[in-house]
């Protein structure tokens, strides 16, 4: 759903084409997802509770943990995170 909503926010706003738009949404079906329990990563998600959301946490944790860069389109979120030198991050 994340990913999703991000192809239909970026069509909404103008910055990606109809065409792109139906591209991106179709290939949605060829990702392979891979279920992160997040119960073992509270403590380091509690540990940014005065620096980020709660809902940003899970995915600099996730990302942190899995030793991966942190890719987003949310570039203000890229911002605060890359500020924070916490996870590398790559936008969209």
């Amino acid at each position: 759903m994340e990913v999703f909503a991000a192809i239909r926010g970026r069509y909404l706003h103008g910055k990606i084409t109809a065409t792109r738009a139906t591209e991106a949404a179709e290939a949605l079906s060829e990702l392979v997802i891979t279920i992160v329990d997040t119960v073992p990563l509270l403590p380091r998600m509690w540990e940014l509770r005065d620096r980020i959301s709660a809902h940003d946490a899970a995915y600099v944790v996730v990302a942190q943990t899995h030793e991966c860069p942190l890719v987003s389109a949310d570039l203000k979120f890229l911002h605060a995170v890359s500020e924070l030198a916490i996870c590398d991050v790559t936008p969209v």
